[in-house]
């Protein structure tokens, strides 16, 4: 059997051979055959139909969106995308072609919604629409560890209060635009950017934080960050900075100088592993509400200089490993310190190996109970005047002064 198009016919050669035909039977078939070609056009037509849905999406006001680039080298699994009421407003394309998603869960007014990567390419354009006003962004991009830039200039967060590890975990985001965001209502940002490991430089000037509670390691192990402004942020409201920067290695400038620190009550490992730091003004700072500062500095081994004169340590507890491996420290005046709280000062100074001089004749230690490897490796120290502890609550001393090996002279009292 064979086909002949003419003047815009179809003709089919050999039908009597196999059909007995009359007029109103072919004119039949040439509806059928007609109407089979233009559902092909349609179906060929269907994925540049898909294409314009994403521009019709921009233009429309009532829709916010995002567009994510990622790349997908070596990876396998799912982007994952939680977000209040996403999982029943929200399309999204993929190079401008309409993609499935998976709902993972949901409830009354949060979910997980999830894109299959696995047959994604490098440098592609995921974009993501949907018309509900977001009041919570909470582990939105979590642990999206393909995207590599995310543009958000559609993103209304004017009603957002959570942003709680928004980003965490997009270790391989290297650039991030926030100048649009409108933080006024927010009130946690903790981890909100942790893992960021990738990210060189992050603009914040815009956010207003004044109604901010939390700020627990938001920054952590932003390990490629080089400087850091964080001089417009309001923390008057925040209660809790732990882990804020730990682990911020290559953080080489860090502007805190309008940072209101009166209700902070714990600042353990605040900077911890900051070890390109140089320098950390921190005269600003009003820590009389700090119960904790274990390992506050500990591996700050670029820091030359610290002055704490300001820091009022009435309420703290544990000093804890808190100056550990400040090994660049020459000198550290802590003569206003108040320890009559602290119960624990295990490691505070050890691995200080530059510190010449320390005075601690104003050390209140009725409470520590615990001073093993307190002074451990401090190699450059010359003399130490004890004089004045009273060490009659402490059980542990061990490795106290080990590795102490320029002291030549020591005044000390042990009571039993």
């Amino acid at each position: 059997m064979s086909k002949v198009k003419q003047n815009n016919r179809i003709e089919i050669k050999g039908i009597n051979k196999c059909l007995s035909l009359n007029s109103k039977k072919i004119n039949n078939i040439y509806f059928v055959l007609n109407l089979f070609i233009i559902m092909n056009f349609i179906i060929g037509k269907s994925s540049n139909t898909n294409k314009i849905i994403s521009n019709k999406r921009k233009l429309d006001t009532n829709y916010q969106y995002v567009k994510l680039k990622v790349n997908t080298t070596g990876k396998t699994g799912s982007i994952r995308i939680f977000g209040y009421y996403i999982y029943n407003t929200s399309e999204m394309y993929c190079n401008g072609e309409k993609i499935k998603y998976d709902v993972i869960y949901k409830n009354n007014y949060d979910s997980e919604i999830r894109i299959n990567i696995t047959s994604l390419g490098n440098g592609n354009e995921i974009e993501i629409y949907w018309n509900y006003k977001l009041f919570s962004t909470y582990e939105m991009f979590h642990h999206c560890t393909v995207i590599i830039s995310i543009d958000l200039s559609n993103f209304d967060t004017s009603s957002v209060t959570n942003m709680v590890s928004m980003f965490s975990g997009c270790d391989s985001l290297i650039s991030l635009d926030l100048s649009n965001f409108n933080t006024s209502s927010v009130r946690y940002m903790e981890y909100m950017f942790y893992g960021c490991s990738s990210l060189i430089s992050l603009d914040l000037s815009n956010f207003n934080t004044s109604s901010v509670t939390n700020m627990e390691g938001m920054f952590r192990e932003c390990s490629s960050l080089i400087s850091l402004n964080l001089s417009n942020f309001d923390t008057s409201s925040i209660t809790n900075m732990i882990y804020m920067f730990y682990r911020c290695y290559f953080l080489k400038t860090l502007d805190l100088s309008n940072f209101n620190t009166s209700s902070i009550t714990s600042m353990g490992n605040m900077f911890n592993g900051c070890n390109s730091l140089i320098s950390l003004d921190l005269s600003n700072f009003n820590t009389s509400s700090v119960t904790y500062m274990f390992y506050m500095f500990n591996g700050c081994s670029s820091l030359i200089s610290l002055n704490l004169s300001d820091f009022n340590t009435s309420s703290v507890k544990s000093m804890l490993y808190m100056f550990h491996e400040c090994n660049s420290l020459i000198s550290l005046d802590l003569s206003n310190f108040d320890t009559s709280s602290v119960t624990n000062m295990v490691s505070m100074f050890s691995g200080c190996d530059s510190l010449i001089s320390l005075d601690l004749s104003n050390f209140n230690t009725s409470s520590v109970t615990n001073m093993v490897s307190m002074f451990y490796g401090c190699r450059s120290l010359i003399s130490l005047d004890l004089s004045n502890f009273d060490t009659s609550s402490v059980t542990y001393m061990a490795f106290m002064l080990s590795g102490c090996g320029s002291l030549i002279l020591i005044d000390f009292q042990i009571v039993i």
